[in-house]
């Protein structure tokens, strides 16, 4: 018989805690753990983050389509339509027309630089006629009025009811050109 395979063996009477590889009873009471079937599998996180993602980006892309219709649709592409080489005229909702050059079509107030508009001056007719008076109309520069305004207006846009890029053969244009070679200025 070979001795060195075989281990030696005690007898079974031993306490257990002299007895070799048996585990040990333990010495402290642990509480036990009852284990609750979750119906639910557990979710990968990843996943989670990449879902968020995912709508972050689509409700950026609806807001900013949103944006650019909102652009679109009230106008803010007027500054285009704008001649900057041309006059305009500007007909308010009070019946006043003013010409000049018009900028800054999009912002709240609409600016007129080298500002005219139409005067009307009562004259007195012969009294062979039915109606004694008739009116001529001429055209007048901005500034020189009795308070003295800059050549500039800036007018409410709500006050706007349209406006025109005017032709340099059209009749306003004209005369405005002779005022200027008239008074040097431009």
């Amino acid at each position: 018989m070979d001795h060195n395979n075989q281990t030696p063996q005690r007898p079974s009477g031993l306490p257990s805690s002299m007895q070799p590889n048996r585990a040990r009873p333990a010495t402290h009471s642990q509480p036990q753990t009852h284990q609750v079937h979750n119906p639910r599998p557990p979710v990968n996180r990843n996943r989670r983050f990449g879902f968020w993602i995912l709508i972050t980006v689509l409700l950026v892309l609806v807001v900013g389509i949103g944006l650019l219709i909102f652009r679109i649709a009230t106008g803010n592409y007027n500054e285009l339509a704008v001649k900057k080489d041309k006059y305009q005229a500007v007909f308010l909702n009070n019946s006043m027309v003013y010409f000049g050059k018009m900028s800054n079509v999009d912002g709240s107030y609409v600016k007129l630089t080298n500002v005219y508009y139409l005067q009307f001056q009562n004259q007195n007719q012969p009294s062979n006629q039915s109606n004694n008076q008739s009116q001529q109309i001429s055209l007048a520069k901005l500034g020189g009025e009795l308070h003295g305004p800059e050549d500039v207006m800036y007018i409410d846009r709500r006050s706007i009811m349209f406006w025109e890029n005017l032709q340099d053969s059209g009749r306003v244009v004209q005369t405005i050109k002779e005022i200027q070679s008239k008074s040097g200025s431009k």
